[in-house]
């Protein structure tokens, strides 16, 4: 198990960096925003509500004395050119971007798979909803990250490989215990959130050797948000673990400010955090077979990055 620890001096070491973030008005990405900024970042975020977006960044700048800055524009992950602008108000503002952090998430109304609860001949919108939000606008962040960060970004590409990559550039996606546990009732989230898990994996040698950027993945468990409403009440009379918002925060800019942090997927519960990724990939010869492990990983080597896949 490979548990991460808060690092305190990485946590300041946003200081000065530019930070683009989708989904900061509430919950762990507006508390990602505020311990970016009052850590020094230039934070620029985007949200669809444009209410407590606003509010948050004035709260901000009144509140807190910091050498950074916040900045909020309203967007909607959904549209990939709300999203671009977000990204070319930073690149202008400051000649590049150094890291990016994507929080936009809906769960899911329940009711969609209750088949005599409903009216088959209508299209479940929710569900489309769902995957637009969660996986659809993660990937339309991602595609912009990787073009923006990698401006001005120079590195030597013959020597890093996805296991030795020291970069200060960095893309975070939030997905979910739900992106590598079942969750019964979640079809749509979790299908979603499984879908930014792949992501990240397919990332994670691409971005690294072609481009040397980092990318990684947090995998909260209960948080206290408004996600959790209806079963908060429960899971605190079983006195189960929950994270606050803050927690998940730290660990989102952990492994975003560590430039050896790469291809993690740190599953968040009760303010602590193990790599997911470091366990599975060590065991695998166990749980596959040695046999198909080696082929596999064989047949990884041959595939390489899938530029040529269609020559």
């Amino acid at each position: 198990m490979a548990e991460i620890k808060i690092d305190q001096d990485m946590l300041g070491s946003v200081n000065g960096k530019v930070v683009v973030l989708a989904g900061g008005a509430q919950g762990i990405g507006a508390a990602t925003v505020t311990q970016l900024y009052q850590s020094g970042a230039h934070v620029f975020f985007g949200d669809w509500d444009d209410k407590k977006g606003p509010n948050l960044a004035e709260e901000l700048k009144s509140s807190s004395k910091s050498a950074g800055s916040v900045t909020y524009m309203k967007s909607n992950v959904r549209d990939y050119q709300s999203l671009l602008s977000l990204f070319d108000a930073a690149y202008s503002k400051h000649g590049q971007i150094d890291m990016a952090i994507c929080c936009a998430a809906v769960t899911e109304r329940p009711g969609y798979w209750e088949p005599d609860k409903l009216n088959l001949e209508s299209t479940p919108t929710g569900i489309a909803d769902v995957i637009d939000i969660n996986l659809n606008g993660t990937l339309y962040f991602a595609r912009l990250a990787v073009a923006y960060l990698k401006e001005k970004h120079t590195f030597d590409r013959q020597s890093t490989t996805a296991e030795n990559i020291t970069s200060s550039k960095c893309i975070t996606l939030v997905s979910s215990v739900a992106g590598f546990k079942e969750s019964p009732g979640l079809f749509a989230y979790s299908a979603a959130k499984h879908g930014v898990m792949g992501l990240m994996r397919a990332l994670r040698p691409f971005t690294s050797q072609l481009y040397g950027l980092r990318v990684n993945a947090i995998c909260p468990w209960a948080t206290d948000t408004q996600l959790l409403s209806g079963v908060r009440t429960e899971w605190t009379k079983n006195n189960m673990p929950m994270n606050t918002p803050l927690d998940v925060a730290k660990y989102i800019i952990q492994v975003t400010a560590d430039p050896k942090a790469h291809g993690k997927g740190l599953f968040v519960t009760g303010g602590n955090a193990v790599d997911i990724e470091e366990g599975l990939n060590r065991t695998e010869p166990e749980w596959l077979g040695e046999k198909n492990s080696r082929e596999l990983n064989e047949g990884q080597v041959i595939l390489g990055l899938g530029m040529d896949w269609g020559t």
